[in-house]
């Protein structure tokens, strides 16, 4: 799991650059690489790490997405979100603050974005998750 945090120290570089530039990916990649509480969970056989680098990816599509406006961005957002859920149920929460974000975008018309296919995409993510409606 030590590698699953090297790998979200440099998808939190590329993240914070890319939204802000080089020097300030470079300052948060250094803050996260001398967390404790990163350090620690890094160490441990826990799906935590393994959640914290699937939401990452997920910010860096959301983000492309945002920059680009392509469906296939979606499409792995969507994926992403699945496997983030099937890690860690608090997932759900994270992912629904996205596409709840990504409406509020789109309605407010802040960047021209296409409702119909966040919507689509948002309902093919609530229904992968459904699978775990009979545990609860």
């Amino acid at each position: 799991m030590v590698f699953l945090g090297l790998v979200s120290i440099a998808l939190t570089f590329l993240l914070a650059s890319r939204l802000f530039g080089e020097k300030i990916g470079l300052l948060t990649s250094l803050l996260l690489a001398v967390s404790p509480f990163h350090l620690l969970y890094s160490q441990q056989l826990r799906p935590y790490i393994f959640l914290m680098c699937l939401l990452l990816v997920s910010l860096l599509l959301l983000v492309e997405y945002l920059h680009n406006k392509k469906t296939l961005c979606l499409i792995f957002l969507v994926v992403v979100s699945w496997m983030a859920f099937y890690s860690h149920v608090f997932a759900a929460f994270f992912v629904t603050a996205e596409f709840l974000m990504l409406l509020m975008i789109a309605f407010l018309k802040i960047v021209p974005l296409r409702i119909k296919h966040i919507l689509v995409a948002g309902t093919v993510t609530a229904l992968g998750w459904l699978f775990w409606l009979p545990i609860f």
